[in-house]
């Protein structure tokens, strides 16, 4: 694949991005809105271990390369420590011809791990000058916290030699620096929403009959379907003609909940809708009436910023991230995690009063589209890189 004109800017993934996940929902949309309106070129950089050179390959739109890239880890024995330094000797000329070629003028390594750290020690070792960024998303953070104090020391020193760190919510920010127990520079850029594919799709009202309660997400313990199906048993008998729409991909949770939904009685209206493709999801969206998301922990929620663009009233819990964008009794409503009752008594609110559950979708929609896109989210990165670069060079002496 021939060079392009533009600079670029190198994301990095653990994985393919062929995978259905939130973490690469985010890293496609940043790169086809960079592809399209922004000043630097994207090319995504995907660990794989059966490709020792790059691989060039389109993905959704998204100019992709498949490379072998070893993740560096403090813990290694004697042997694979040498198999490591010798790999990685080699590596930094391919590497530093790589950024070459393709005029890389930055990277950016989403949920980093341990490419992270090689990285980072190649671009140092060859004194480039792109800027080094790392971009946490939510469960990345978890692994964080829960690593040894060896490995927090080590992070620490990444974080340290990092340009810029990169979160979705000032809540996870601020995770990241209760996990290192260190302050961080960090730069909040919100996550965006591809309001085109959602505009059509304004979901259904309120109404006494043939409502629809909708959830969206990995059939996960954080997720708190289990909360969600429970409440609903709270309320279904006073709304006989309402259902709930559970869409997801396969999760841990999946067979629990079957279960639960027919031990409460709710088999016929309790629905799973499993590994649907992003592309059919606003179709969901459009039967729904209202958007629960009970979250046990969530970076932020981009499926809040898709019901926001369909104008739902949304239920949410108020953890992580999520009340920066839902304000209680203005934009939606929120409750505490595993609290069934409190679940219950708002999607009862939600369904018996259409006027208010209209109000709360409208003001919701209203804030999505005035600060949440995805231009708005390329612009963030574009100038955070460029305010990096300028940054780095050097002072201009006066003649």
């Amino acid at each position: 694949m021939a060079p392009v004109k533009r600079p670029v800017i190198l994301f990095v993934l653990p994985w393919s991005l062929r995978f259905i996940g939130g973490v690469n929902q985010v890293v496609t949309n940043l790169a086809l809105q960079m592809r399209d309106a922004g000043q630097f070129e994207p090319l995504v950089l995907m660990a794989d271990w059966a490709a020792p050179v790059p691989v060039f390959e389109e993905i959704n739109g998204v100019r992709t390369v498949r490379w072998r890239v070893r993740p560096y880890q403090g813990a290694m024995g004697v042997k694979a420590r040498l198999a490591y330094i010798l790999w990685e000797l080699g590596f930094r000329k391919r590497f530093a011809r790589f950024c070459r070629e393709h005029d890389v003028q930055a990277v950016n390594v989403h949920y980093p791990g341990g490419m992270a750290f090689t990285l980072e020690r190649v671009l140092k070792a060859t004194k480039s000058r792109a800027p080094f960024l790392l971009s946490f998303h939510g469960s990345d953070v978890s692994n964080l916290a829960n690593s040894s104090a060896s490995e927090k020391d080590a992070w620490r020193g990444l974080v340290r030699n990092s340009d810029a760190v990169v979160t979705c919510s000032l809540e996870l920010a601020k995770r990241v620096e209760t996990a290192l127990a260190m302050a961080v520079r960090y730069h909040v850029i919100y996550n965006g929403v591809d309001a085109d594919k959602f505009a059509g799709g304004a979901g259904a009202q309120v109404a006494e009959e043939n409502s629809v309660i909708l959830h969206v997400g990995k059939f996960d313990y954080n997720k708190g379907q289990d909360v969600l199906i429970e409440a609903f048993a709270r309320i279904a008998a006073d709304f006989p003609g309402t259902i709930l729409h559970l869409v997801g991909s396969s999760g841990s949770q999946l067979d629990n909940l079957r279960l639960l939904a027919a031990n409460l009685g709710l088999a016929e209206r309790v629905r799973f809708f499993i590994d649907i493709p992003f592309a059919q999801i606003p179709e969901y969206f459009a039967e729904a009436s209202v958007f629960a998301f009970p979250s046990r922990q969530e970076a932020f929620g981009l499926v809040l910023l898709e019901a926001g663009t369909c104008k739902l009233p949304v239920v949410a819990s108020r953890v992580g991230g999520i009340p920066e964008l839902i304000h209680d009794q203005l934009t939606g409503l929120l409750v505490e995690p595993d609290d069934v009752a409190s679940l219950a008594q708002a999607l009862r609110t939600l369904l018996g009063d259409p006027a208010f559950a209209h109000q709360l979708g409208r003001r919701l929609s209203k804030r999505v589209a005035a600060d949440f896109s995805w231009e708005n989210t390329r612009d963030r990165y574009e100038k955070l890189i460029c305010d990096i670069s300028q940054s780095a060079l050097p002072a201009q002496t006066a003649a």
